[in-house]
């Protein structure tokens, strides 16, 4: 099968209403039409790409270890498609994942999944996903136990849709501003006006930020994201 085909797929049907296709449905968080702009008129692989910036995350993985993910992918390829279904994504995904993570990776594969082909490069993305989702430690690791999954897939596109927002040059990264500004948004504008209420929010998160954030380290806190929405209620 030619890559080009092999590469696209149609939007699904939560993107189909996202893009315009269908009568929106209300997702929270999307206060501007900027991010159905976006849905609607970039190519699906490119579109793939932004949901987690593939490239800056391939780029920072050792040539060793992308050639070691190469060799397993093509293992687990059996049909040699260049496509992998999700049973044989979750045969690589780490052991003491709980029962909620291993879903969350689900709605994130199913997520990719509707928008592009999921070859070599969302492999390799999302191997990176599952090490910092199993690294997660303390709130950020129990905020796992009390998501929605009835609700998670139009949470995902919510905060990935505020995440592109404020990457404006699609570099995979966000300022710890940009991210002070995601949250006062969906959480408590208390956030930015109450600093000892920001640190503390801050030290919920389990990852050591210098002055940025990567795309797949703000995907696997989305759970305590929303925990921390739930909290603020």
């Amino acid at each position: 099968m030619p890559e080009a085909s092999r590469r696209s797929r149609p939007l699904g049907p939560v993107l189909r209403t996202l893009a315009g296709e269908t009568e929106p449905t209300g997702l929270p968080g999307f206060h501007t039409m900027q991010t159905y702009v976006i849905l609607y008129s970039m190519p699906n692989r490119i579109l793939g790409n932004l949901i987690l910036q593939a490239t800056a995350v391939i780029t920072a993985v050792p040539l060793a270890e992308q050639d070691a993910l190469r060799q397993t992918f093509q293992r687990l390829d059996t049909d040699a498609d260049g496509h992998l279904k999700y049973n044989q994504l979750k045969t690589q995904l780490p052991k003491k994942f709980t029962r909620e993570q291993e879903r969350f990776t689900e709605e994130v594969y199913n997520l990719i999944n509707s928008i592009t082909f999921f070859g070599v490069d969302e492999f390799m993305v999302m191997n990176r996903l599952s090490q910092c989702v199993e690294s997660l430690t303390g709130r950020a690791a129990e905020s796992f136990e009390t998501l929605d999954f009835t609700v998670l897939s139009q949470h995902l596109l919510k905060y990935i849709g505020l995440f592109d927002e404020m990457d404006k040059g699609y570099s995979g990264k966000i300022s710890l501003d940009s991210l002070q500004k995601i949250l006062s948004d969906t959480v408590s504008p208390l956030l930015i006006t109450d600093s000892a209420l920001w640190d503390e929010a801050l030290d919920s998160i389990s990852a050591d930020f210098s002055s940025e954030v990567s795309k797949v380290v703000f995907i696997a806190h989305i759970p305590l994201f929303l925990s921390l929405e739930t909290a603020f209620k």
